[in-house]
């Protein structure tokens, strides 16, 4: 990203720039040479002659952001890429919301006073070797030394003090990892699937996405505790058996626009599941409709469910023939929707059989 750091020459002028291209940033300074006068403007990021002259400076430099600093360097008002000016006093509000979102979901208090318990929503459990250590670095530095790994292929940090949550948070933004909706209906388990296992019949991981965006926006309560697991085969890595909502891959030979029979991944949808007891199986659903199928299911949910009952006992109550009717158009799909035969994350028509 394209900084443009204006520091009013003012003290910030002798550490924000390198600060910022220390975290890889691109910075192009403006009235960063330390001068006790103030000769330009009042190096204020409230007065409105410093952040006309920061917007003047985004826009002729098509700048990503463009940040201005105080005379000790303690306050910042922020201009966004369009020239929009934003005072420092919004800067604060609006972090403190996003952190405070991201704490809901994410962050327990810990048995031990002054300390807490921070999640890592780790998107199907995958992570870079520079996550990785960046992870490592943050247990080090923010809590006792440890990562934990859940079930739900998440990081988890314990001993973290109340006070460097904020700071936490930062560090996890740097790495891409600052998600929210931990343990959440978004926050799938899955296996890799074909992707990278001989046994996989489909591409998990890219089912698992598209799930996940799927239901991201969901604000009902009770379907926001919903568990979704998949796997790619029926061998249950990824532990479909005992979500709320399981899936495992399979295949299906059908006629292609072609002509020619293709192999069409599909997804055997299971609802109910438990730690106890097995989800129920309903029927396959070409993998690109399993998303609709999910929604679908959801929405019958929210508009019948009785107070206090489980999803299981909301399953049981309608039985396995009420999804099956609510899902029966979407069981072959369409011959003439090319994307029906392609799997979650392929970019071709699924193998031909003559």
């Amino acid at each position: 990203m394209l900084f443009r750091s204006a520091c009013g020459n003012g003290t910030a002028g002798a550490f924000a720039p390198q600060v910022l291209e220390a975290i890889g940033c691109e910075v192009v300074r403006l009235d960063c040479e330390l001068d006790h006068t103030f000769p330009k403007y009042n190096p204020n990021p409230e007065d409105m002659e410093m952040l006309h002259a920061i917007r003047d400076a985004v826009l002729a430099n098509k700048a990503d952001v463009g940040l201005g600093f105080d005379g000790d360097g303690d306050r910042c008002g922020v201009v966004d890429n369009t020239g929009d000016e934003i005072f420092a006093d919004k800067v604060g509000v609006s972090v403190d919301d996003v952190v405070a979102e991201w704490k809901k979901t994410n962050v327990r208090a810990q048995k031990q006073k002054g300390y807490s318990i921070v999640t890592v929503t780790t998107p199907q459990g995958n992570l870079t070797g520079d996550q990785m250590r960046g992870l490592a670095d943050i247990a080090d530095q923010a809590g006792d030394g440890f990562l934990r790994f859940s079930m739900i292929q998440n990081v988890i940090f314990g001993w973290v003090p109340d006070g460097a949550l904020k700071r936490v948070y930062g560090a996890l933004t740097r790495l891409n990892l600052a998600g929210g909706s931990a343990d959440e209906i978004s926050d799938l388990i899955t296996c890799p699937g074909a992707y990278s296992c001989n046994l996989g019949l489909t591409k998990t991981m890219g089912l698992g996405a598209a799930l996940s965006a799927a239901v991201a926006s969901e604000t009902d309560t009770l379907v926001r505790k919903l568990r979704i697991n998949a796997s790619g085969c029926p061998n249950s890595c990824g532990q479909h058996w005992i979500g709320d909502f399981g899936f495992y891959g399979n295949a299906r030979k059908i006629d292609g626009p072609d002509g020619v029979k293709h192999e069409v991944p599909y997804y055997l949808m299971l609802l109910g599941g438990t730690t106890e007891q097995f989800g129920m199986a309903v029927q396959s659903i070409p993998a690109r409709l399993a998303p609709v199928a999910v929604k679908r299911i959801l929405e019958h949910y929210k508009q019948n469910r009785v107070e206090g009952e489980t999803f299981r006992a909301y399953v049981l109550r309608h039985k396995v023939e009420t999804f099956k009717q609510l899902t029966a158009d979407l069981t072959k799909p369409p011959m003439d929707n090319p994307e029906m035969f392609r799997d979650w994350g392929d970019d071709e028509i699924g193998r031909a059989h003559v």
